[in-house]
């Protein structure tokens, strides 16, 4: 499990443009999955794992069949995450979903007011922090070099998609 979510937190952070329906979709899955943790914590596993494929799909649907509303939805699911990350990664579990659900509001209105640059720097962050997170998990990383690592993906997962675009601008 550990290499498939470096694969997707490779492919989101290079490609979460160019991917957008799997950026909404993955989002979507780990909010699912994470929020119905919290949320029914004493549930079987396949239930979370329920939750979290239906919202995925949901949100792929509207990546594919509504763009702009996914845009928002995109925000709101990588803001969500974004908190979600974290505070784990402060060892801070305790905290109120409503930090949470202001997390994926900011979210929501970055990814309707600034659409690709948004996609761009959010799914560079989705991605990083689901590779940052496996490592935490592999490697037993403390908090200040997780978040060194986080921020140097991020930053390499956004210039290579700008680059993607500015190459895409250059051919037209």
């Amino acid at each position: 499990m550990s290499l498939f979510n470096i694969l997707i937190g490779l492919m989101l952070m290079l490609f979460g443009r160019k991917l957008f329906w799997l950026f909404v979709a993955f989002s979507g899955f780990m909010v699912g999955f994470e929020f119905s943790a919290m949320m029914i914590p004493y549930s079987s596993q396949w239930i979370q794992v329920t939750v979290a494929l239906g919202v995925g799909i949901i949100g792929a649907l509207v990546a594919i069949l509504l763009q702009r509303m996914a845009f928002v939805l995109a925000g709101f699911f990588a803001g969500f995450f974004i908190v979600l990350m974290a505070a784990q990664s402060f060892g801070l579990n305790d905290i109120s979903a409503i930090l949470f659900v202001f997390g994926g509001a900011v979210g929501a209105v970055v990814g309707y007011i600034f659409i690709d640059w948004a996609i761009i720097v959010l799914s560079a962050m989705i991605g990083a922090g689901v590779i940052v997170n496996v490592l935490i998990g592999v490697l037993r990383l403390s908090p200040v070099i997780s978040m060194v690592f986080f921020i140097s993906l991020a930053v390499i997962g956004a210039v290579v998609q700008i680059q993607l675009m500015d190459d895409v601008k250059d051919k037209n």
